[in-house]
């Protein structure tokens, strides 16, 4: 069965201009992490519809104005950054008769663990940072990109009415006024922050600043469940 083929919004020559990544990387490793970039992170924050806007603009070569701007100025740079996150540890091991082993060669020293998680997480700070331009970007200017609010969320089709809902009530309640898209970006930021926590529980903690840990402690010998409300930290 033939393999559908599929628009990228960046390439090998961009990676290796605005990222660490060299010339001697084997392309056939770079493709897959451009594919998983795009769907996990930047689909997430662009949506399906002004997703496939840009796309189809682009096999179509017809992409121009408003929407080059965006992915030129915005969308490019964020995808560059998800993509090393997922590139990384594919520089480092590789599967070999059905093993993972490491990469090496006579003239490298293979990097340890611990520093290939400080090189995925810087990449993954680049990222954080882009990706919040983009969003603010997009929710500034959401009347030049309609297909920005008439998003399908592909991944969670039920949430997109419960947010609102919940969002609005919440805002009224207290006689906010409402700002649905970046309430919504937000959230999203937040969603991928979580994920980065719970795999990550021991960086995160050392990330973390507190004070009087003692309501803590006293809360769980006592049993008693916790919501922890905490700023988010800007870099």
């Amino acid at each position: 069965m033939p393999i559908p083929s599929e628009i990228l919004f960046i390439n090998k020559e961009y990676l290796t201009k605005y990222t660490q990544l060299n010339e001697a990387v084997d392309t056939n490793l770079i493709r897959p992490a451009i594919y998983l970039a795009q769907d996990k992170y930047i689909q997430l924050w662009l949506g399906t519809d002004l997703m496939n806007k840009i796309k189809s603009d682009i096999q179509n070569n017809t992409l121009a104005g408003n929407y080059a701007t965006l992915l030129n100025n915005y969308i490019v740079k964020p995808t560059a950054w998800w993509t090393m996150v997922e590139l990384y540890p594919s520089l480092v091991y590789k599967l070999d008769n059905g093993n993972v082993v490491s990469r090496q060669s006579e003239d490298t020293t293979p990097v340890t663990k611990g520093e290939l998680d400080s090189l995925v997480d810087k990449a993954r700070d680049n990222a954080t940072f882009y990706t919040q331009r983009l969003v603010d970007y997009l929710c500034d200017n959401n009347s030049l990109f309609p297909e920005y609010t008439s998003n399908t969320f592909t991944f969670f089709p039920h949430f997109r009415s419960l947010f609102q809902e919940n969002y609005h009530h919440a805002m009224q309640l207290h006689g906010k006024k409402t700002h649905s898209l970046k309430a919504a970006a937000a959230s999203g930021m937040l969603f991928i922050d979580s994920l980065w926590i719970w795999h990550n529980p021991q960086k995160a903690l050392e990330r973390t600043d507190f004070q009087d840990w003692s309501p803590v402690d006293q809360a769980v010998q006592e049993g008693k469940g916790l919501v922890m409300l905490t700023p988010k930290p800007v870099s």
